[in-house]
């Protein structure tokens, strides 16, 4: 909890972090959206474990609702009508935030802006969460190869190609699970079992061709690092390759995870 809350920022009570679950600094350093859930839902789970062997929490718990209300207050939009991912500082230090350099936000449409319900800190059928997924389906929803792309092609750091991830699309399964939606539950978890190869889920699918653009791309900035050419070896080996399909990263255990909790609210809402 010392580590945690010595990273937030008491003027806009919120952490700082110079990464987060993209591990993409150019989009997550300054005060993250999955990042601050995270902390905050860790916090609140760390006073009840105070609390049940008698600590004193008060501290803990005023901190983390600090969070959550600055949460839903710096890092929603009322014009989008939608969570944002980020608000970009360099220095959690700077005083004031807005005179930092990096002072900018990062309002593009990302799968983690539905952190917030996720991580239990607010319910999925708040009008906040829902106009949030509903952005989300629209912008990121994989036209050609379906499933949920984790966040704009624009963006441009494509590990193996642009395409969708089988745990972010997981994560939203659960919501529509939440709010009884039974059609597009079926249709994300439906996805993610239909690109199961052998009882198996990679990181995300691409197709070749933007599987090439995203090495020619790399090869011609010098940026190949030697742990892409083993994921490079290990898609062009896949046997889905020979559908035309890139899969990257295969088996990781993360989208098994979210399936699991995400079949799980299925069976227990539809079944």
């Amino acid at each position: 909890m010392e580590f945690i809350l010595k990273h937030k920022n008491d003027e806009i009570d919120l952490i700082h972090t110079v990464n987060s679950i993209h591990e993409y600094p150019a989009f997550e350093h300054g005060f993250e959206i999955y990042a601050n859930s995270a902390c905050c839902a860790g916090i609140l789970e760390a006073v009840k474990i105070g609390e049940a062997i008698g600590e004193d929490v008060d501290n803990w718990k005023e901190e983390a609702e600090k969070i959550r209300a600055s949460i839903f207050k710096r890092l929603y939009s009322p014009r989008l009508r939608s969570f944002i991912k980020t608000i970009r500082i360099r220095d959690r230090h700077s005083e004031p935030l807005g005179y930092d350099p990096f002072a900018s936000t990062v309002t593009d449409p990302d799968a983690v802006e539905y952190a917030p319900a996720y991580f239990g800190l607010i319910r999925d059928d708040d009008i906040k969460v829902i106009n949030t997924v509903k952005r989300i389906h629209d912008n990121l929803w994989d036209e050609e190869l379906d499933g949920l792309n984790r966040y704009p092609e624009s963006w441009d750091r494509n590990n193996g190609g642009y395409g969708p991830w089988p745990h972010f699309t997981c994560q939203l399964a659960r919501h529509y699970c939440e709010v009884g939606n039974e059609d597009m539950a079926e249709q994300y978890l439906g996805w993610c079992v239909e690109i199961a190869h052998d009882y198996r889920f990679p990181e995300h699918i691409s197709t070749i061709e933007r599987f090439e653009e995203w090495l020619e791309s790399y090869q011609n900035a010098k940026i190949l690092q030697d742990s892409k050419i083993v994921m490079i070896e290990g898609i062009k080996s896949h046997p889905k390759w020979n559908d035309g399909l890139a899969y990257v990263t295969t088996p990781l255990i993360w989208p098994h995870a979210e399936y699991l909790m995400a079949y799980k609210r299925y069976s227990m809402n539809f079944l």
